[in-house]
């Protein structure tokens, strides 16, 4: 990359077009011809620029824009994680005298 922030052109090839399952998308897909998408590299203080990938125009946001974006959608994803173990982690096999499993569920968290 040359800049920071640029946008890169797909093109929708019949090759590319073949890989898609859901016949409604590839015909939009065909109809547009070419995917552009923004390629952002943001600090976020780590060693190396995070590579964010996204259909917002720097007229719409800037990298500092789409660096709070990402945060906020990170704390959302770490969010899930962290429900999902939580999940995992209340349901527990026991063996009993008869060496047969019991295995016990408390209810699921259900998003």
């Amino acid at each position: 990359m040359k800049t920071n922030d640029e946008i890169i052109k797909i093109n929708l090839t019949n090759n590319r077009l073949s890989h898609f399952d859901d016949e409604n998308l590839k015909e939009k897909a065909r109809k547009m011809g070419r995917l552009e998408i923004r390629i952002a590299l943001v600090d976020i203080g780590k060693n190396e620029p995070e590579i964010l990938a996204t259909n917002l125009t720097s007229e719409e946001f800037s990298t500092e824009d789409l660096k709070e974006l990402y945060g906020k959608r990170w704390s959302v994803e770490t969010g899930f994680d962290r429900l999902k173990k939580f999940n995992r982690n209340r349901r527990f096999q026991r063996n009993s005298k008869n060496n047969n499993r019991t295995r016990f569920s408390r209810p699921h968290i259900r998003l």
